[in-house]
């Protein structure tokens, strides 16, 4: 698969096209891009009123108590010692970050929302106007869980004194959910990380989450590709399902 090279940027992207023909597999009709954004409409459209999301009266959630849980997420990944070297690569610069300059203080308040950072700020600022406290910091985490995998995935196309987060859109959240969610959270057991009193499946809230943030960035115009994750009980029942064979009429 050939690289559509993006002269804009200092990195090679893959097409949506590639992409998304990539993630149906051989012999599966391409998706019209018109109905899994209406089926995401369908289903999302109230995912902010569900009573473990919804916002409490006279709830308000201040820049300090967002930089006091960034600091607990620190130093939470920072006590993982047994995870490996795949694990320790990904936190390595949210260990090393000066608090105030860390992506979400940083841009907090700047309007413009051009590069990924930016508009993963906005996602979590439009958030924390609509959410309760603790919901907030529980979508907190797996936006800063996000920002460093993509940040660590996609390292190797940028310059080494830059992050692709820093430089970048957002096509690329919709393209790696699978490997975030699969290959990193699930690999590396993080969905313990997110456990909050009211949620009972967190990796099924952690997937609704993601599909939710995908939507956002879809319906705002800050991507043009859709979220083509399997949910893991189909994922699974893909995955060892055995082929049926064709059945052939003896004469």
């Amino acid at each position: 698969m050939k690289p559509k090279s993006n002269k804009n940027n200092d990195y090679e992207e893959e097409t949506d096209e590639n992409f998304l023909n990539q993630k149906r597999g051989r012999g599966r009709p391409k998706k019209d891009p018109k109905e899994n954004l209406k089926k995401a409409k369908n289903e999302f459209i109230s995912f902010l009123n569900n009573s473990i999301r919804a916002k409490e009266e006279k709830e308000e959630i201040g820049l300090q108590e967002i930089k006091t849980e960034i600091e607990k997420i620190i130093s939470d990944t920072s006590k993982e010692k047994d995870k490996g070297k795949e694990f320790e690569e990904v936190f390595k610069n949210l260990r090393k970050q000066n608090i105030n300059e860390y992506f979400i203080i940083k841009n907090w308040d700047i309007e413009e929302k051009k590069v990924l950072d930016q508009i993963l700020v906005k996602f979590l600022k439009e958030l924390s106007s609509k959410v309760n406290k603790t919901y907030f910091f529980f979508a907190l985490k797996l936006i800063i869980f996000l920002r460093e995998y993509i940040n660590y995935n996609r390292q190797k196309f940028v310059k080494k004194e830059k992050l692709y987060s820093e430089i970048n859109g957002a096509n690329i959240v919709g393209q790696i959910g699978n490997d975030f969610l699969i290959l990193f959270l699930r690999k590396f057991e993080l969905f313990k990380c997110f456990e909050i009193e009211s949620v009972k499946d967190i990796e099924k809230e952690i997937i609704e989450l993601y599909m939710h943030l995908c939507f956002w960035l879809t319906e705002n115009n800050y991507t043009e590709t859709f979220l083509e994750y399997i949910k893991k009980e189909e994922e699974e029942d893909n995955t060892n399902k055995p082929k049926k064979k064709k059945k052939i009429n003896k004469k």
